[in-house]
This record gives C-alpha cells, sequence and structure tokens, in this order.
C-alpha cells in the first residue's frame, strides 16, 4: 500500500502576535455571533494512522515515534483558524475525546530504513499552518538527534510516506500524544453538513482494470450554497494498493475524488437559522466490487 500527500490549496500563513484567530466569513444571513459561540478548550494532538489498531507491532513502532517527536515540539505563538469550526447543540454532553474538529490532517514522514528522514521533507497537513510549522520543526529537530530503532516500522516508507494523524479537539482521544492546549471559538450549531446528494467518484479506468483500490483523505468547505467552495478542496493523502506506478493511480484517484465533491450537493450547517460555511473532512475509498 502506498501513500502520498497531494496538497491542492495553500493555507495562509499566521500573523504576528499570541493568540487564536478566526477568519470565518460572515454567513447569508444575520445572527447574533456572540449568542451562538462557545469558546472551549482544545488541544493538538498526534496519533496513530488509520488502520494500526489491529497490528500490534506496527502500532508499537508509530508510539514510539510519536513520543520521540513530542519533546521536540515547540508552541506556536498564535493560531490562525481558516474557518470557525462547529459543533451541533444536540452533541454537547458527548464524551469530551469524541468532539473533534475537522481541522486536523496527516503528518508523512519520508523516512529511510534507519528511521531518519531520507533527505525529503517531511509534510504536515492539518487547518493549521502554525501547528504544521510547527509539527515539522519538531520532526527536524528529532531527526538531527540520531538514528531512531524503528527500523521495521520505517522499511514501509518504500511504498510512500509514513503516516501519522495530527488531531484538533476537545480532549486528545486514548493512544495519542498531546501536543498543546489552547482555546477555540467555535459555532453551537443547530445542524451540520448533510449530503443531499453525493456524486459517485468515477474509477479510474487503468486502476479498475488493474484491481486497485485507493482511499482518498480530502478536505473541504461546504458553503451557505450547499456546494464545495472549489478554492478549498484539498487532498490530503491517497493511499493505494497500485500495480502500476503509485503516483500515476494516486494522481487519477484524487482528480476523481475532487470532482465528485465538486458535483455534490449538501444541506450546509446552520447557526441560529442561517446558513454557515463549515469545513468537512472526508475519506473516499476505492474498492472493486463497490
Amino acid at each position: 500500500m502506498g501513500s502520498l500527500a497531494l496538497a491542492l490549496v495553500a493555507l495562509g500563513q499566521p500573523e504576528a502576535g499570541r493568540g487564536v484567530v478566526e477568519t470565518a466569513r460572515q454567513p447569508s444571513c444575520q445572527f447574533d455571533t456572540s449568542l451562538a459561540t462557545v469558546v472551549v478548550p482544545a488541544v493538538v494532538y498526534l496519533a496513530p494512522p488509520r488502520g494500526l489498531t489491529m497490528v500490534p507491532a506496527a502500532l508499537n513502532r508509530s508510539l514510539r515515534f510519536i513520543a520521540a517527536v513530542g519533546p521536540h515540539f515547540r508552541r506556536p505563538d498564535r493560531l490562525e483558524i481558516p474557518v470557525r469550526p462547529i459543533i451541533p447543540a444536540h452533541r454537547f454532553g458527548e464524551p469530551p475525546d469524541s468532539l473533534q474538529f475537522d481541522l486536523g490532517g496527516p503528518l508523512l514522514l519520508p523516512l529511510a530504513p534507519d528511521g531518519l528522514l531520507n533527505g525529503r521533507q517531511p509534510v504536515a497537513a492539518s487547518a493549521v499552518p502554525a501547528v504544521n510549522a510547527a509539527l515539522v520543526a519538531a520532526v527536524l529537530r528529532r531527526d538531527s538527534a540520531g538514528p531512531l530503532d524503528v527500523k521495521e516500522w520505517a522499511a514501509l516508507s518504500a511504498a510512500g510516506p509514513v503516516q501519522l494523524q495530527v488531531g484538533i479537539g476537545v480532549e486528545a482521544p486514548p493512544g495519542s500524544l498531546p501536543l498543546m492546549r489552547t482555546a477555540i471559538p467555535i459555532f453551537k450549531a443547530d445542524t451540520e453538513v448533510t449530503a443531499l446528494r453525493f456524486a459517485k467518484p468515477q474509477y479510474p479506468t487503468g486502476s479498475q482494470m488493474r484491481g486497485e483500490a485507493a482511499h482518498v483523505d480530502v478536505r473541504y468547505v461546504v458553503r451557505e450554497d450547499g456546494r464545495a467552495d472549489p478554492s478549498s478542496i484539498e487532498v490530503l493523502s491517497v493511499e493505494v494498493d497500485a500495480k502500476s506506478s503509485v503516483d500515476t493511480a494516486a494522481e487519477a484517484f484524487a482528480k476523481s475524488a475532487v470532482k465528485a465533491i465538486g458535483d455534490s450537493r449538501f444541506n450546509p450547517a446552520r447557526v441560529r437559522g442561517c446558513p454557515v460555511r463549515a469545513t468537512v473532512a472526508q475519506r473516499i475509498s476505492f474498492k472493486i466490487g463497490f
């Protein structure tokens, strides 16, 4: 299984100073934002990638790498949130570690068999630029400390970068490493985004003939009119079981996923009855026979 990051959108850089800046656009109808805003505690954390929970050896190596990176993380002074996160009112009261914001993303590590970077830069793809910069700097500092004994896990990078997961939520879930705590203003929403009609992604012809499967992780903003903002669509990573060129297959799957999002229609999130822009993180899977 190979993987790579295909970032399609470059997010803005944080301003100087300390605190959190929220840059959400105003919704198309009027409501008192102060009455719908809740400032909640938030934690940025690093976690193993999806799919490792059933592979104890790989999970343990992943956790060891996370623990080694953690001490090198330096808290950024200021976090800029591109679109204010929302939590539907009915979800308040659920376990804190289940309240996650769609702001996280993969941390991709181009590792050599000795656990060191292979000469290429790591890539962090959360929605918060300051967090990404701090994580990349932490990985580089850890790398300068010398080899790490994760040889078997790092050998997986022959098919592409090794992947960890950056998360941002009210609380870090079990098995993850909290990196920093802050506070984030969110909208207490009536409803979150739901799909009215999600367009079926077209299976790339060559990959379908070869029986190749893939998972495409995407993030995008659904506008007030129920359409995905084309400029917001990001392909965070592609995992592909390729029998041909991993890069070629991944690009084809990514393009298909992006087109499907653009062709889909959604019920936008609503705050006090007004539609608002909201970020959606989603995994689109391609499997033969489905």
